[in-house]
């Protein structure tokens, strides 16, 4: 294939020529059975069952989440205009019908609820929580005297709920976003979903994340990294758990599981975090082995520097090597524990920002689930989401009614 024609590709994976690699799944061996036990626990503070609104006299939500490794700038969830006795958003301008602060064993939540528009109704939400060594300022999670919440928690998570309140739902689905959010592929899948009549839960990446680029110091051990990554994880298993919890899902309503790029990353942790797990699992420009994705992906481009000095090419790759040696939550480890007939791996042939080398390892740790290739870099399949989004739906509904 030339260069011009594999750039168009890169862009347009539907152009004559360039289609779409259609896997089905290969079959099944008996599979090892895997300890979760051995994970490294997740060292964030557990709470109390309270649910209480906080909407009166409420003006501001802040949020500046505390971090060893990362630029945290103040993150304002929220800021109220009270106008003839309503609360209006002052970005959203949507009136505002509760906010719910709702504590658990998994974090805490404040739910943003607003007045339905035509047939669809919005939450926006945060989760957020301390690590166990840190005191909790319980007496903080109310509004103060002007009415602000200002919160310097260890992590945090934005979700936002959107659900057609005058049909019948066919399920929920998860959608958990990568580094930039409910951008184009997200907004595209959620939509096609909305459709059909699901409720369509956003999960967004933690709310900071590290630079292009960056240095990231470490001690240059396998179990330092397994930490660092391991932080990330937690928020966004317990910030699920606890959405999933308050949804109150029950057995009759179908649910799934989808991560997007760097979400993706993080969804066979979540799926093997969840009491009640779903039934069809979608992973999108996901991958194995966080150690070199981070490193050699265009996007993240990490240098781990240990005593003060970056290392060298092969002292990374020994570590990476390392790294997947020590059982963690990496999807190299826990690709394994999603379900095989139900899950669905969507990749694109010459990715760079999640190297397509990782891709392949994530089908092989999965046991070579049904898998799409399309001709297109990350951006590309990303760009093109309105011509795939349809078919992904159509196939979780065929597994979940077949």
């Amino acid at each position: 294939m030339s260069r011009s024609m594999k750039a168009l590709c890169l862009l347009i994976p539907i152009i004559a020529g360039c289609t779409m690699e259609q896997t089905p799944p290969a079959e099944l061996k008996v599979r090892q059975a895997i300890d979760v036990s051995a994970l490294q626990p997740c060292n964030l503070q557990s709470f109390k069952q309270t649910e209480s609104s906080v909407l009166n006299g409420l003006h501001e939500i802040n949020i500046q989440v505390q971090t060893p490794i990362e630029d945290v700038n103040d993150e304002i969830l929220l800021q109220v205009d009270w106008k003839d006795g309503l609360a209006i958003g002052s970005s959203s301008k949507k009136t505002i019908q509760d906010v719910v602060l709702t504590t658990s064993q998994y974090g805490v939540q404040y739910d943003i609820k607003y007045q339905p528009v035509n047939v669809m109704s919005e939450t926006l939400g945060v989760w957020f929580n301390w690590d166990l060594e840190k005191p909790v300022p319980i007496t903080e999670l109310q509004p103060n005297d002007i009415g602000n919440i200002n919160l310097n928690p260890d992590g945090a998570i934005v979700y936002r709920i959107y659900k057609n309140w005058i049909v019948k739902q066919k399920g929920v689905a998860f959608i958990v976003c990568g580094i930039g959010g409910m951008q184009y592929a997200s907004r595209e899948l959620g939509d096609a979903l909305l459709l059909e009549d699901w409720t369509v839960v956003y999960i967004h990446s933690v709310m900071t994340t590290p630079d292009i680029g960056k240095n990231i110091p470490i001690e240059g051990t396998p179990d330092s990294l397994i930490e660092l990554f391991n932080h990330k994880y937690c928020q966004l298993t317990h910030a699920t758990r606890a959405i999933q919890a308050d949804l109150e899902l029950t057995e009759e309503i179908p649910f799934v599981l989808i991560g997007i790029s760097a979400g993706a990353l993080n969804t066979p942790a979540i799926y093997e975090s969840l009491p009640e797990k779903p039934e069809c699992v979608v992973l999108i420009a996901g991958g194995a082995n966080m150690a070199e994705i981070v490193q050699d992906g265009a996007v993240t481009n990490w240098d781990f520097i240990v005593d003060g000095r970056v290392l060298t090419n092969n002292e990374r790759q020994q570590l990476s090597d390392a790294y997947i040696n020590v059982f963690s939550r990496d999807p190299y480890h826990l690709a394994s524990m999603l379900p095989h007939e139900r899950t669905l791996i969507v990749h694109a042939k010459w990715d760079d920002i999640v190297p397509a080398k990782n891709g392949d390892l994530l089908w092989e740790r999965a046991g070579f689930p049904e898998r799409w290739v399309y001709p297109s870099g990350h951006l590309g399949l990303f760009a093109t989401f309105n011509e795939h989004a349809g078919g992904v739906v159509d196939w979780i509904q065929s597994k979940i009614w077949e």
